[in-house]
C-alpha cells in the first residue's frame, strides 16, 4: 500500500479547518487525519464518528510521534510556537496565514526548519489554484507590457465583536488577516517596493480597521492595497501594464468554477476573455504538500516569500502606528 501523509490538526474548531482543509485531507489519496487538539468542544465535523482521535491539548498531538505533517489554525500570537514546537519534533507544517506576528519570527523558523530539515509553509492557498497560475504566466511574459500600476482591495465587514482579529497581541488587524492576499501577488512580479506610504488607516483599539497603503517601486510604478474590516465587501484585483490591463472576479479565494482571466488591450479596446481548466483550491495545497514530503517536491510556497511579503506588513504597520 502506498505511504499516506498522517496529517494532524491544532485548531480543529476554525471555521477554515472544517469547512476547507480537514475535506481536502480526508478526500486525498495521499494524505489521511491522524488526530486533531482543539480548545473547543465544538466540531461541526463528526471528526470521533470517523475514528479521528481528538487530543485535549495541543502538546500530545504533536509529541504524539505518529504525525507526518501538522495544519495550523490558531489565533496569529500562537503560531512562531507551535510551528518551533512541531519542527523539533520533526514535523512539517503547514500553518494558516499570517504565518507569525513579523519577520524576526519567520526568520528564525526558517533557521530552524533549515537545520531540522522540515518543511514549514505559509497556508497560502491561491496559488495553487489554476487560474492564478495562469495570471502569473501571463503577467511574467509581459502579456500586458511592462507592469506600471496594481490596485487590490480585499474590505468586509467583521462584525463579531468578539472575533481575536480585534486583539492587537492576538495577531489582530486587517493587514494582518487579509494584507498577504493583497501584496503578495505584487511582490511576486516587482520584489520589494522602494518607499512605502500609508495613505490612510482607521484603528479600533489597537488594531488597524482600515488602511490603505501605496507601494512605491519607481516614479512611475506603484501599487495601491486597501484592507478592510469595516467597509462594504469589495474585493477586487486589476493590474495595469504599458500594453493594457488584466482582473479577475473573486480573485482572493476563487472557487472551482472561477476560470475567466479578463484582458483589456491598451491600443484597440479589445477585450478578451481567457478561460482555464477548473481547479481545486485547499485540495491542491495539500497535494501539493503531500507530493513535497513524500516524492521531494518543491512546494511552491517559500519561507523566503512569506518573509518578503511580512517585511512589507511590517513597516505598513509602523508607519500607521507611528502616524496616530
Amino acid at each position: 500500500m502506498a505511504r499516506k501523509i498522517k496529517w494532524g490538526i491544532l485548531g480543529g474548531a476554525s471555521s477554515i479547518a472544517n469547512e476547507e482543509i480537514i475535506p481536502a485531507i480526508l478526500e486525498s489519496s495521499t494524505s489521511q487525519l491522524g488526530g486533531y487538539a482543539s480548545a473547543s468542544a465544538r466540531s461541526p465535523l463528526p471528526l470521533d464518528e470517523l475514528g479521528v482521535p481528538r487530543f485535549t491539548d495541543y502538546q500530545s498531538l504533536i509529541s504524539d510521534g505518529e504525525l507526518d505533517a501538522l495544519y495550523i489554525a490558531l489565533p496569529n500570537s500562537l503560531h512562531h510556537k507551535w510551528i518551533i514546537e512541531a519542527v523539533n519534533h520533526g514535523v512539517a507544517v503547514l500553518c494558516e496565514k499570517p504565518l507569525c506576528m513579523n519577520v524576526a519570527e519567520i526568520q528564525e523558523i526558517s533557521l530552524v526548519s533549515q537545520s531540522r530539515e522540515v518543511l514549514v509553509a505559509e497556508a497560502y492557498m491561491t496559488p495553487h489554484h489554476n487560474r492564478e497560475i495562469e495570471v502569473r504566466r501571463l503577467l511574467k511574459s509581459a502579456r500586458i507590457g511592462e507592469l506600471k500600476d496594481y490596485q487590490a482591495t480585499f474590505a468586509f465587514t467583521l462584525s463579531n465583536p468578539n472575533n481575536y482579529r480585534w486583539i492587537d497581541h492576538l495577531g489582530g488587524g486587517a493587514l494582518r488577516d487579509v494584507g498577504i492576499y493583497l501584496i503578495d501577488p505584487i511582490v511576486h512580479q516587482l520584489g520589494l517596493p522602494s518607499a512605502i506610504e500609508v495613505k490612510s488607516v482607521a484603528m479600533k483599539g489597537d488594531v488597524d480597521a482600515d488602511i490603505v497603503a501605496q507601494l512605491i517601486y519607481t516614479q512611475d510604478v506603484s501599487a495601491t492595497i486597501h484592507a478592510s474590516f469595516i467597509a462594504k465587501e469589495n474585493l477586487t484585483q486589476r493590474f495595469t501594464g504599458t500594453d493594457g490591463s488584466l482582473w479577475i472576479d473573486n480573485p482572493f479565494s476563487p472557487a472551482l468554477e472561477d476560470v475567466e482571466i479578463h484582458i483589456e488591450e491598451k491600443a484597440s479596446g479589445e477585450l478578451q476573455t481567457i478561460k482555464t481548466t477548473p481547479g481545486s483550491l485547499y485540495g491542491a495545497m495539500i497535494e501539493n504538500f503531500n507530493s513535497a514530503l513524500l516524492n521531494g517536491t518543491k512546494f511552491s510556497r517559500t519561507l523566503s516569500e512569506s518573509i518578503q511579503v511580512q517585511e512589507v506588513i511590517d513597516q505598513i504597520l509602523s508607519i500607521a502606528k507611528a502616524s496616530i
